[in-house]
């Protein structure tokens, strides 16, 4: 099957259809009040239903009712197609009537009075006679279908009748013409599946409106529940389900090596407690199968097939074994009407291939879509307890208990638990005594009895119907469950589930794993496809309890990310499985990892591989703190984990304040003033006593090891006093802040990023943290460093997330004679962290951009032999940190004997430090000559020179400027003054000599790889173009240096150092600006009979120069008064898309800064 094409298919025939009836719509004027059709005046029911449908637009809304009418014909259209093309069909063909050039009329006429009417009334609305005689065949074959299929089709006038498309040249009839029929034929090797596949795909933009909807927060109602929920299960999957189910269920009883051998997905054992626990001998018949969320079927169809090898093999032939599995085996439950009616369907057609005389037989297929009680009041049970007074009281009471039962029952499906009040045989008989009463000619009915009989006994039966089946279990149960948390679940359901399931209500999936074990039978088996979070995480730790203690999972298949490709996510990892509802000490469960294959192909080649399986007792999972199923751990982790001490016995990790407002209270520290940043606190007294504002705050961050991610920091003045007043804060564990101790980041892909943290810090809930003795605080982070440390957090938190408690439940082990060695690693890696740290502008401890420090160290005035000996000491920290991180590994791998687990070699990526890089490390050489002349930095001192206070003659230095701002000028101009490309210039002469200076300029401009005619122009381009862009990313969208920009224009950039800001100096700027001005008149003048197209251009630069400079006049005043405490954000929107009104009255909207 091409699933592509079959997409386009669903899709196209899903636009074409409501457009169709769209058109239908305005053709009957339904849309507005409108008399009824002349041409049915005698027709009370069609009159009805004309009625109907225009109330049905009035309550809901034109295009609603065209997409429900859409999805009727197209059910309706792909079953006929689908009969048609296996020569099902019991009535004269449809679509091989339909030709390039039309429908083929022949001898289509209309039979009756009513056609006669009908084809009338179609060509009255200009249908031509080929078309009005497609409609009257279209209809003719499914009123013949709906005695078979009652409610995929009908008998009877349906409001839906009057939306009908118009079968012309160009409509959706001929998109199915072109589709592959052997995909359809099941003598060819077709699959009834197919018509699944189609409805899912026919849905697909109302299932991305609804995914649209969650991402964006909104919660879902009970009509969109079938769309966030329902995923066509992977054919291989399904595969195993059943096999391992219903097959080894057969084979436990009946081995049969041929069977063994045709099941390519069957598990094999040698599991023997189950087969001594049956009483009697198992037949055919007894295996009862629900699929307790059935979707179009597709579980049930294989599961027909399995069963039809098992008849085979006790002698049935295929005409028999079909009758008898549609009469005793299948059962289905499904919450969506439409998807229901096909699965119902789908079976039938699965049964139809092995009896060509199934349909003539009017049997019952077990199947129900769930139907609430909703609609009927107290009033009208009342009524009908009148007006029927020939039930029993025991009849009442169980219709009374299913009305109940089934308040809003399309919103909790199948997990709607029924009480034993009733037998489910009575709800059977129930159900029976109302058809009887409909059928029993001895009963002289009144209008209101038939009024009551039409509308509502159905609705009575259907609601006893399944009662009926959610009463009773089943040998087995197979399903593929609903998926959707908890953050997106209504707050019915949220509610239902936490009265119902509380082990389960994280999840709705959760949810069914529970009810599926309650709908099967002791010794039965549940097989499932969930996704994998309840293997691990700790808020399903009671429902992995509840599984492990009362029954045996035979196999799982984690089958991870890319299951479920029509996704096209990898946000869904998934495991299968196979439960027995029985308990079995000794028995082992087989488990088959996946989740290194990312696409369908691969999953299936290697379910077959052994190196993927792992056989093991499930009570091992016992011995791992949280109960993870950890199948892949090795005899020797788990064994740790009995042997060592948890890390919360030694340092209880803990977890840190919630600020409820990071926006309010937390900045980048370059953000501030650093006049009010205080890193020295080692007590809160001595946070008190600095009288600092802002504080280092370890917030978590990127992957970094030993050392670094210090980035934050937090408000606490006068310890925490706005934190405290703020009612959202929560401050947790305060007696640890300010300590010196270990920390980690919440999330993680691939590795555990675990940091020493100095004294200073207070801690964030993403920046857990614990407080080791020490003595103990080396060795503890040697160890969460490791990769042995990885291995168990990746079988405590198979996930992204490495909480507190999953941290603290890892095993520690004594180092004993190898401890010196390994401390010293530790401390050796810690160091050379923080060197390479502190080698960048991000840290507070910045001394100087390496080729500086080169330079003053090593008296070296060439910049790229600079280079080479940054190179060198980059890369000997690496190698050193690489060699050291393994001999780290080595130790601890020996230490908890998982040589065979995991190897201590470490990969490139995992070494958080940064190798030298030429071009980055010479943009970041050009942001620090900025800085220099800025006076944030001196080029003959180490660290930051000036990051806030007051600026004056002390701030001062012989190479920064006297006013704080450099223009950017995209080509050399006549004076350099303040030009920021020539200030560098001069810059690298004074500090490197002139000798060097041209050398230097080319090395420059070689690393920026610009195409410009010399090195002096690369540079001023790269500053021009791309410096500013560069510097938003490094500095995190929070930049230090701001740049004004005049517009697209660019009649004026220049950057200005945001901690310098004062009005004098813009007051400068604007001086700046008329200057500008006046020489852009002076060049127009000079231009004025020359080149055309650059007058315009200088007119351009010059309108936007106008507008610009009155927008910055405005701004002078509260740009001179902004507060760094306020954070770059707030203070870079202040001036941002400012509304200015020109001389003529006219308002225009300017932006002072570059967007960032």
């Amino acid at each position: 099957m091409n699933k592509a094409i079959m997409k386009t298919f669903a899709i196209k025939a899903r636009k074409k259809l409501i457009d169709e009836i769209l058109d239908r719509i305005q053709m009957f004027s339904l849309d507005s009040k409108t008399e009824l059709p002349n041409l049915l005046p005698k027709n009370p029911v069609k009159q009805e239903c004309f009625l109907q449908l225009q109330r049905q637009i009035e309550e809901n809304d034109v295009l609603s009712v065209a997409e429900q009418a859409a999805c009727v014909w197209f059910h309706r259209l792909v079953s006929i197609w689908f009969m048609e093309v296996n020569e099902y069909l019991p009535t004269e063909p449809f679509f091989s009537r339909f030709s390039p050039n039309g429908f083929k009329r022949n001898d289509v006429d209309a039979d009756t009075l009513e056609e006669k009417e009908e084809m009338q009334y179609w060509k009255t609305y200009g249908y031509t006679e080929q078309e009005a005689a497609a409609q009257i065949l279209f209809m003719r074959v499914c009123s013949q279908l709906g005695r078979i299929f009652p409610q995929l089709f009908s008998c009877y006038a349906q409001p839906v009748d009057f939306l009908i498309p118009k079968f012309h040249v160009d409509s959706v009839i001929y998109e199915f013409l072109s589709l592959p029929k052997e995909d359809f034929v099941l003598s060819q090797g077709g699959q009834a599946e197919m018509i699944g596949w189609l409805y899912q795909y026919f849905h697909t933009e109302r299932k991305e409106e609804t995914f649209a909807l969650l991402q964006k927060n909104i919660k879902i109602t009970k009509e969109r529940i079938p769309a966030a929920t329902q995923l066509f299960t992977p054919d291989w999957i399904v595969r195993y389900m059943v096999e391992n189910s219903v097959g080894k269920l057969w084979l436990e009883q009946h081995p049969n090596a041929e069977l063994e051998e045709k099941w390519t997905y069957y598990l094999k054992s040698n599991n023997t407690s189950s087969r001594e626990k049956y009483s009697t001998e198992l037949r055919p018949q007894d295996i009862t199968i629900l699929d307790p969320c059935m979707g179009s079927g597709h579980i049930l169809v294989y599961a027909f097939d399995i069963l039809m090898d098992i008849y085979g093999s006790q002698g049935y032939t295929k005409r028999e074994a079909a009758g008898q599995i549609i009469a005793n085996n299948l059962y289905g439950l499904e919450i969506d009407d439409s998807v229901s009616e096909l699965a119902h369907f789908v079976i039938m057609m699965k049964a139809r291939f092995y009896d060509e005389t199934i349909l003539e037989q009017s049997r019952c297929v077990h199947i129900c879509s769930i139907q609430e009680s909703n609609e009927i009041t107290d009033n009208l049970r009342q009524e009908i307890w009148q007006q029927f007074s020939m039930l029993e009281e025991e009849e009442r009471l169980a219709i009374d208990f299913v009305i109940d039962a089934f308040r809003d029952a399309k919103t909790y499906g199948s997990c709607l638990q029924m009480t034993q009040r009733f037998q489910p045989k009575f709800y059977e008989k129930t159900a029976r005594r109302l058809r009887e009463i409909i059928t029993d000619n001895t009963f002289d009915f009144n209008l209101e009895q038939w009024a009551i009989i039409n509308q509502w006994f159905p609705l009575l039966i259907a609601l006893l119907e399944q009662a009926d089946l959610l009463t009773r279990t089943y040998l087995v149960t197979i399903t593929n469950p609903p998926y959707m948390g908890k953050k997106s679940l209504n707050k019915k359901i949220s509610t239902f589930l936490e009265t119902n399931y509380p082990n389960g209500k994280s999840e709705l999936y959760a949810a069914f794993i529970l009810r599926c074990k309650a709908f099967t039978k002791e010794f039965g088996y549940f097989s499932m496809v969930t996704m994998h979070t309840w293997m691990f995480l700790t808020s399903f730790q009671k429902l992995r309890l509840e599984i492990l203690k009362h029954n045996h999972i035979e196999s799982m298949v984690h089958a991870g990310a890319a299951t479920f490709e029509e996704l096209n996510s990898f946000n869904v990892l998934a495991a299968a499985f196979v439960i027995r509802k029985s308990e079995s000490e000794q028995d082992d469960s087989q488990f088959i990892r996946l989740t290194d294959y990312l696409n369908t192909g691969e999953k299936i080649k290697e379910y077959f591989q052994s190196k993927n399986r792992y056989v093991m007792k499930q009570s091992s999972f016992y011995s791992v703190p949280g109960t993870p199923f950890v199948y892949w751990a090795s005899e020797n982790a788990i064994q740790a984990f009995q042997k060592g001490t948890p890390l919360s016995v030694i340092s209880a990790p803990r977890v840190g304040m919630q600020t409820g407002n990071n926006a309010l209270f937390v900045r980048y520290w370059h953000e501030v003033d650093i006049t009010k940043f205080y890193d020295k606190a080692k007590t809160s007294s001595d946070a008190i006593a600095s009288g600092a504002k802002w504080f280092p705050y370890n917030k978590g961050g990127n992957f970094r090891k030993w050392y670094g991610m210090n980035e934050y920091v937090v408000n606490w003045e006068n310890g925490g006093e706005a934190l405290r007043r703020y009612t959202k804060a929560i401050l947790r564990n305060e007696q640890d802040y300010f300590k010196a101790g270990i920390t980690w980041s919440l999330f993680g892909f691939e590795n555990f990023a675990v940091r020493y943290k100095t004294e200073g810090f207070l801690f964030d809930v993403s920046g857990s943290s614990m407080f080791p003795q020490e003595e103990q605080t080396a060795e503890l982070l040697g160890f969460l460093c490791s990769k042995v440390a990885f291995y168990f957090l990746s079988l405590l938190a198979p996930t992204v997330n490495f909480q507190a408690g999953n941290v603290g439940d890892l095993p520690i082990l004594p180092l004993k004679e190898q401890r010196e060695i390994f401390i010293r690693l530790v401390e050796e890696n810690c160091r050379i962290s923080k060197e390479d740290w502190d080698c960048f502008e991000t840290s507070w401890n910045f001394k100087g951009h390496p080729f500086m420090q080169i330079h003053l160290e090593y008296q070296e005035n060439n910049l790229e032999s600079c280079y080479r000996i940054w190179k060198q000491q980059a890369d000997n920290r690496y190698k050193t940190l690489k060699q050291n991180e393994e001999e780290i590994n080595q130790v601890l791998i020996r230490l908890y004997q998982l040589e065979d687990s995991i190897t201590p070699e470490v990969v490139d990526r995992d070494i958080a430090i940064r190798k030298a890089d030429l071009t980055r490390d010479v943009k970041l050489f050009l942001s620090y000559l900025i800085g220099c002349l800025f006076g944030r930095y001196h080029p003959l001192h180490s660290g930051i020179w000036y990051a806030g206070g007051q600026w004056n003659s002390q701030s001062e230095h012989e190479y920064a400027v006297k006013q704080n701002c450099l223009i950017l000028r995209e080509e050399e101009p006549s004076h350099a003054e303040n030009d920021l490309a020539s200030r560098i210039f001069v810059l690298l002469e004074h500090l490197f000599g002139s000798e060097q200076l041209e050398y230097n300029l080319s090395f420059i401009a070689n690393a920026l790889d610009f195409n410009s005619v010399n090195a002096r122009q690369t540079i001023r381009t790269y500053l021009w173009r791309d410096f500013y862009k560069e510097h938003v990313r490094f500095y995190q969208k929070h930049p230090i240096y701001w740049q004004l920009n005049s517009g697209v224009d660019s009649g004026y950039k220049a950057l200005i150092y945001m901690h310098r800001v004062n009005q004098k100096d813009l007051n400068g700027i604007l001086h700046q600006l008329n200057l500008y001005a006046q020489q852009l008149e002076q060049q127009m003048t000079a231009q004025e009979f020359f080149d055309k197209k650059q007058r315009n251009r200088l007119i351009a630069k010059k309108d936007e120069l106008y507008r610009y400079r009155r927008a910055y006049q405005a701004s002078i005043e509260p740009l001179s008064r902004i507060s760094m405490d306020d954070g770059v954000k707030e203070n870079y929107a202040k001036f941002q898309n400012i509304s200015i009104e020109d001389e003529n009255g006219e308002t225009y909207t300017v932006s002072l800064f570059t967007q960032i």
